[in-house]
């Protein structure tokens, strides 16, 4: 049944509500003008249609666009006149933003393991370089074992909110096709192999093995591997796609960085489901009140309980029925200020700051 369901989600057609929402909340939040937004969707056309997904609209892109404003009205799109041309501008107070969020979404199975790598490639970022991004052009190498774990840790995170593989499929190789998918793009280099032909590149191997035997002794057993690293190309234009991709997953983590905030304070305490989720919207909202959050999107009830099932999974929350209602506590391995901080340390991670 898993598979059938990956290959739905693939095929359901994108229709014109969806590329304008998406395109308008990911890289056009504070707006756009309408050539602009129309030269987005040319582009977004034609990577949907190199990755065989179905189109729901043909024509061309400015009529695509203003047929779609029309049909999410003014409530979700706002459309003015300004000096330099028509301006499109998604509404995003809420709960405005959450129901253009929904028409978003159809577009985000697209790019969402190439949106778990870059979040790893950031979490990578924050650790090495002391909570920033690089500067333009600095150069950047990551190891692509811990491109790997990340990414691994992260499809664990969200195994509630995205079908990412079929059953005969690995993770670890869809990993893989991602970062072959930011070589293709110039964005992942291999530093030392791509100024060199073939034969060269064969030589140099040999030379790595023949100097590796004459290193170990014979009774060492352990095979010798080379861990592949990848320089990041740090360019104005490399940075922008990267970002973009980054921000896809960010309200979603935002939703389970909160949630593991909010069971921290469970320590002694037992609290019904509706009262926890009730908290956790309440902590969202004073987030983004202050300025600690930036989406709005986030305060949805799903991605709360499916963060609820995940520390049920990891054997973190405990729940029990009483009079059919879902009581929640900490388990005894973390019912501590301390064990639980780790929860909340582990998904920290992935929160790089975004720009505001």
């Amino acid at each position: 049944m898993v598979p059938m369901l990956k290959d739905c989600t693939r095929a359901q057609a994108i229709m014109s509500t969806n590329a304008v929402a998406f395109l308008l909340l990911t890289k056009f939040r504070q707006g756009t003008t309408l050539d602009v937004l129309a030269e987005a969707l040319d582009q977004l056309r034609q990577e949907l249609d190199w990755a065989d997904r179905d189109l729901g609209f043909t024509g061309e892109s400015v009529d695509v666009i203003n047929h779609a404003v029309d049909l999410l009205g003014p409530g979700l799109i706002k459309r003015e006149r300004h000096s330099e041309g028509a301006m499109i501008t998604p509404v995003t107070m809420l709960p405005n933003v959450i129901e253009l969020s929904y028409y978003s979404n159809a577009l985000l199975s697209q790019y969402v393991i190439d949106a778990v790598l870059v979040t790893s490639i950031y979490s990578i970022f924050f650790e090495g370089l002391n909570g920033s991004l690089p500067s333009t052009n600095e150069t950047v190498s990551i190891g692509q074992d811990k491109l790997v774990e990340y990414s691994l840790e992260l499809f664990d995170i969200l195994q509630f909110e995205f079908i990412f593989s079929k059953p005969c499929q690995y993770l670890d190789s869809l990993v893989m096709e991602a970062i072959e998918n930011l070589k293709v793009k110039e964005i992942l280099l291999e530093p030392e192999e791509n100024t060199l032909n073939d034969e060269e590149q064969w030589s140099k191997r040999f030379a790595k093995h023949l100097e590796h035997e004459f290193d170990h002794s014979d009774d060492d057993d352990e095979p010798y591997f080379r861990v592949p690293h990848y320089q990041v190309d740090t360019s104005s234009k490399s940075m922008s796609h990267l970002e973009f991709l980054h921000t896809l997953l960010r309200s979603l983590l935002d939703v389970y960085v909160v949630s593991a905030l909010v069971i921290t304070r469970l320590v002694d305490r037992e609290l019904p489901e509706r009262d926890l989720v009730m908290e956790v919207l309440a902590e969202m909202k004073t987030q983004l009140d202050d300025g600690d959050m930036l989406y709005g999107e986030s305060l949805c009830v799903d991605p709360i309980k499916n963060a609820l099932k995940l520390f049920e999974r990891w054997e973190i929350l405990g729940c029990r029925s009483e009079d059919r209602i879902k009581l929640y506590h900490l388990k005894e391995a973390f019912d501590s200020e301390t064990e639980v901080a780790l929860v909340l340390d582990k998904l920290n991670r992935f929160k790089f700051p975004l720009n505001k």
